[in-house]
């Protein structure tokens, strides 16, 4: 049993980690929102990527390690519950008060992610209305109920005709 705690212990750590790099790494996405840096923007999306990668594997693990021992979780990676995975066992006192403290400080990292998320979605709302009236400034829009488009005048069966005559 208490190579499975140090299993969880592991496992618990890694996640506590890969949630801290992802809060990291949206900072950095807000400032290159900030900046306007596209290049950096993408990195980060591809980044971000790869973190929710492995955070999946490390909840895959976890269920792994409770379906070794025996332990039915009922549990999918989709509906991963870090509440509900440390009630399913027993450990000793020091392990599970350890396991709690991850447990709060994993929670504290996901609030972090889910703001600064937010606030990165918030940002990016804001310069696209920048930009948007920017080019609705440079370029006219057609009143409403009007035609926009482009028109010559002659029709298409007179195009190749010398003189255009109006009825």
């Amino acid at each position: 049993m208490e190579n499975f705690a140090d299993g969880i212990e592991r496992l618990l750590i890694k996640k506590h980690d890969a949630y801290r790099c992802l809060v990291s790494l949206l900072e950095q996405e807000r400032r290159a929102i900030v900046d306007m840096d596209v290049a950096s923007i993408w990195k980060t999306v591809t980044r971000k990527k790869e973190i929710g990668k492995t955070i999946e594997t490390l909840r895959n693990s976890m269920l792994y390690l409770l379906e070794q021992q025996g332990i039915d979780h009922s549990m999918a990676v989709a509906s991963f519950s870090l509440t509900k995975f440390l009630s399913l066992f027993s450990v000793a006192n020091g392990k599970k008060a350890c396991f709690l403290a991850l447990k709060d400080t994993i929670n504290t990292d996901k609030a972090d992610v889910a703001r600064l998320a937010s606030a990165n979605q918030r940002h990016v709302q804001e310069r696209l209305k920048i930009i948007n009236s920017l080019v609705a400034t440079l370029v006219p829009q057609p009143e409403p109920g009007s035609y926009g488009g482009k028109r010559s005048g002659r029709s298409p069966a007179s195009a190749n005709c010398f003189i255009n005559k109006a009825v």
